[in-house]
């Protein structure tokens, strides 16, 4: 399930979670070549995605749409899951319905079809968790936590340190983790490590069920 996580990665335009994945898939044993090839498949169908996805726009605003340039279907099993991966890791539902059906066509099992779009779910949260991190990292580099007289607590503090009523029924904290200079890579690791364990936990449930042996592309490495 390598190369559905690398396409979900660049479908989510995460660098970190595409970095990350191409090293995993290469480390499974899969050659460079194809590695490179789920990668431009990827981009594809993100650029394709974004096309549909602004035609709504174009459409509800009475513009013309553009043209789709790429309309590629995928040939085979392996394919099949990068296309899935891509158009769910960037949240082009009409695609992916699309490429849904062709991989069924391409006699591509259900479980291993809800595994993928699972392990898409769990690159795009990490992909999500990089993204804020990093906002996070820009905002804090010699900036005040607020701005002067604001009325908005700063991080760290709650509602009712700011003078104001604190949110009803809030069951969550949001966390949120400073990474010293030099130890990104390390923090990206373990990120990465978490998002692998998870990956991992998907596939195993995928592949349970009695008298349901995996294909090799759907067993955890």
């Amino acid at each position: 399930m390598e190369l559905v996580a690398l396409g979900a990665a660049v479908g989510a335009c995460c660098e970190s979670c595409t970095r990350y994945d191409a090293i995993a898939a290469r480390k499974t044993g899969l050659a460079d070549a194809e590695v490179l090839r789920a990668i431009d498949v990827a981009e594809a169908v993100r650029r394709e995605g974004g096309i549909a996805v602004a035609d709504v726009g174009r459409y509800v605003m009475g513009f013309e749409r553009e043209r789709s340039q790429w309309s590629a279907l995928p040939s085979g099993r392996s394919r099949a899951l990068v296309f899935i991966g891509a158009s769910a890791g960037c949240n082009a539902a009409r695609l992916l319905r699309r490429y849904v059906a062709s991989a069924r066509r391409l006699d591509v099992w259900v479980e291993e079809l809800r595994a993928a779009l699972e392990i898409a779910d769990v690159v795009k949260r990490h992909a999500a968790e990089f993204v804020r991190h990093g906002a996070e990292q820009a905002l804090e580099e010699g900036a005040p936590a607020t701005p002067p007289g604001s009325a908005f607590p700063s991080a760290g503090g709650d509602c009712a340190e700011a003078g104001g009523d604190a949110p009803p029924n809030r069951q969550e904290r949001v966390w949120r983790w400073r990474v010293e200079p030099g130890m990104e890579d390390a923090f990206e690791d373990l990120l990465g490590w978490l998002l692998s364990g998870q990956r991992d936990a998907i596939v195993e449930k995928a592949t349970s069920a009695p008298a349901l042996r995996a294909p090799q592309c759907c067993r955890a490495a």
